[in-house]
């Protein structure tokens, strides 16, 4: 699988952010992809090495409307939280507060 399709995006929140400074990024990443294209990909496009891959695939939301369930826009993502070699860091997880 190709490096760019694998990592699809960052995922930046308050938690994503708050382990960044312990040295666990968070990725989006295709369904299709396994921990070793993750790592390949990591690898490829931003020169680091891992030492850990954990993968999960959250659930889509539903929403309620008249009391009948529905699918809503977001469906389910599959999620890679990878440690770095120690020495090693990522700036796209940096802040660029003051």
């Amino acid at each position: 699988m190709e490096s760019k399709k694998v990592i699809k995006r960052p995922i930046i929140s308050e938690k994503s952010l708050l382990a960044a400074t312990a040295g666990r990024y968070t990725f989006q990443v295709d369904h299709a992809a396994s921990k070793g294209d993750v790592r390949r990909a990591l690898k490829e496009i931003f020169g680091v090495n891992t030492t850990e891959i954990k993968t999960m695939i959250t659930k889509g939301r539903t929403s309620r409307v008249w009391g009948r369930k529905s699918r809503a826009s977001v469906g389910p993502i599959k999620k890679a939280v990878v440690s770095l070699e120690k020495g090693q860091k990522l700036d796209i997880f940096e802040s660029k507060g003051s």
